[in-house]
C-alpha cells in the first residue's frame, strides 16, 4: 500500500496485511467413517482434514489415527502440521521440530478432563441481606472454607451425584432426577453450609442432605441405607407373586410411557426401572420401541428429554443385566456406537449406565468384545475411569468391572 505522494520514494509505506473480520459457523461433528473416507486426499488439504479430525470425540481420534496408519493421534496432528508448513512455502520442519510437535499435548474439544467440574473457591461470600437461610443447614467453626468444600466434594463423589459448581454453590442431581443445591457462606469466624431442594423427591434429598452436612463438619459420611419395615403376613412375598401380576405391572408402566404428557412418561419409565432392577421380565421387542426413540436422540443436558434418555439407558442396562433381552437387540438397534460414545458423556450418570450396558453385553456375548474395542472403547474407558475417580464412585467401580470383562 503506497501513500498519495508517489513521487517521493521516502513516503513509500511497507506492505501490511489487510485485516478483515469473518463469521465462523460451527459444523456438526462427523462420524469416524467420514474422515476415513478422505484417506485418498488427506495429503492435499491438511487444514480441512484437521477441521474434521478435531470435531471427533477424543477416543475416536485415536481410533481414526490408527486406521490411517499413525501410531497415535499426536502423530497424525504432527504430520498434518508439518504438511501445512510445507504447503505454505515454509519448507519442511527439522527433526527437532518434529519431536517438539510430537511431544505437544493433544487438545480434545470434547470429553476433556479439564471439563470435569471441581469446586475451586476463590472467595466465599457472606450471607446476603434479606436472604432467608433454610432449615437444612449447619454451622462449621474453626475450619478453612476450602477444606469444607473438599469434604463436601468427596461426599458427593461417594454418593455418585452429578455436580456443577458455580462460585459458592454446588448444583447436584441424583439419578432419579432429584435436584438440590449446596451453598457455603462466610459468617465471620465460622462458615454456614446450606442445602436446598429444587425439585424431585424430598425423601431422597433429605438422605443426601444429612450426609452432606455431616461431611461438612468433618464427620464420616454414612452410607445411604434404606429403612426396613416389617411386611404384613397378608402381603405376598416377592417370590410368591404370580407372573400374571408382574405382566400387568409391566403393561401398566408401558401404557404410561405411551401417553403424551411428559410427567406421565417419567412416571412410566420410573416404574419400569423399579420393576426391572432386581428381577427378569418377559417383554416383546415391539414394546421397547420407545428405547430407540430416546436413546438415539441427542438432547441437550438441560432439556427435559435428557431425563427420558437417561431413564431409557438405565432401563436398557437393567434389561441386559437381568437377561430380559439379548445383546443382539443392542446391535440391531444401532445402540453400540452410542453406548461407547456415552462413556465420555459430560454427565456421569449417562457414562455409568452406558458402562453397565457394555459390561452386561460382554458377559453374555463375548463375541462382541472385538467390535466394542474397535469402536475405541479402551480409550473411552480410561477417560471414564478418571472422571469416576474424581466425581462418581459408581462409575469408577463399573469401569473397573468393564475393563476386566473386556
Amino acid at each position: 500500500m503506497f501513500s498519495q505522494d508517489n513521487d517521493d520514494e521516502k513516503n513509500v509505506q511497507p506492505d501490511t496485511p489487510e485485516m478483515r473480520s469473518i463469521l465462523i459457523r460451527s459444523a456438526p461433528a462427523p462420524a469416524a467413517g467420514a474422515l476415513l473416507s478422505r484417506n485418498d486426499t488427506i495429503s492435499q488439504d491438511p487444514d480441512l482434514d484437521m477441521t474434521y479430525f478435531n470435531l471427533l470425540p477424543s477416543f475416536q481420534q485415536s481410533a481414526v489415527a490408527e486406521k490411517l496408519g499413525y501410531k497415535s493421534a499426536n502423530a497424525f496432528e504432527s504430520d498434518v502440521t508439518l504438511r501445512r508448513h510445507s504447503s505454505q512455502g515454509k519448507g519442511m520442519a527439522s527433526a527437532a521440530d518434529r519431536l517438539k510437535l510430537a511431544a505437544m499435548p493433544k487438545m480434545s474439544q470434547r470429553a476433556s478432563m479439564s471439563k470435569i467440574p471441581s469446586w475451586k473457591l476463590e472467595t466465599i461470600p457472606k450471607v446476603p441481606d434479606y436472604y432467608l437461610l433454610g432449615r437444612t443447614k449447619t454451622v462449621v467453626p474453626n475450619c478453612d472454607g476450602r477444606e469444607i468444600a473438599s469434604r463436601i466434594t468427596e461426599c458427593l463423589r461417594e454418593h455418585s451425584l452429578s455436580v456443577n459448581f458455580d462460585e459458592n454453590t454446588a448444583v447436584c442431581e441424583t439419578p432419579c432426577h432429584t435436584k438440590f443445591i449446596v451453598k457455603i457462606f462466610d459468617d465471620e469466624e465460622q462458615f454456614i453450609v446450606e442445602v436446598q431442594r429444587r425439585n424431585g423427591s424430598s425423601i431422597v434429598c433429605q438422605k443426601h442432605s444429612s450426609a452432606i452436612l455431616r461431611a461438612a463438619k468433618g464427620s464420616t459420611a454414612m452410607p445411604l441405607q434404606a429403612r426396613s419395615f416389617p411386611i404384613p403376613a397378608s402381603i405376598l412375598k416377592h417370590k410368591q407373586e404370580s407372573k400374571t401380576a408382574k405382566k400387568e405391572e409391566v403393561q401398566n408402566a408401558l401404557k404410561l410411557i405411551k401417553q403424551e404428557k411428559y410427567d406421565v412418561k417419567l412416571l412410566g419409565t420410573s416404574a419400569l426401572i423399579s420393576i426391572t432392577e432386581k428381577s427378569k421380565i418377559e417383554i416383546e421387542d415391539s414394546d421397547l420401541d420407545f428405547l430407540s426413540k430416546y436413546i438415539l436422540s441427542q438432547p441437550r443436558d438441560d432439556s427435559p428429554d435428557a431425563k427420558l434418555r437417561l431413564d431409557s439407558l438405565t432401563l436398557l442396562a437393567n434389561l441386559l443385566a437381568q437377561n430380559s433381552i439379548q445383546p443382539q437387540y443392542v446391535t440391531e438397534k444401532g445402540f453400540l456406537q452410542l453406548l461407547v460414545t456415552d462413556l465420555v458423556h459430560l454427565n456421569p450418570h449417562f457414562a455409568y449406565q452406558a458402562a453397565r450396558c457394555i459390561t452386561a453385553i460382554c458377559r453374555v456375548c463375548p463375541a462382541l468384545k472385538r467390535n466394542i474395542a474397535a469402536l475405541g472403547a479402551n480409550t473411552a474407558l480410561d477417560q471414564a475411569e478418571e472422571k469416576g475417580i474424581l466425581q462418581h464412585k459408581l462409575l469408577e467401580n463399573e469401569v473397573m468391572l468393564l475393563k476386566q470383562a473386556l
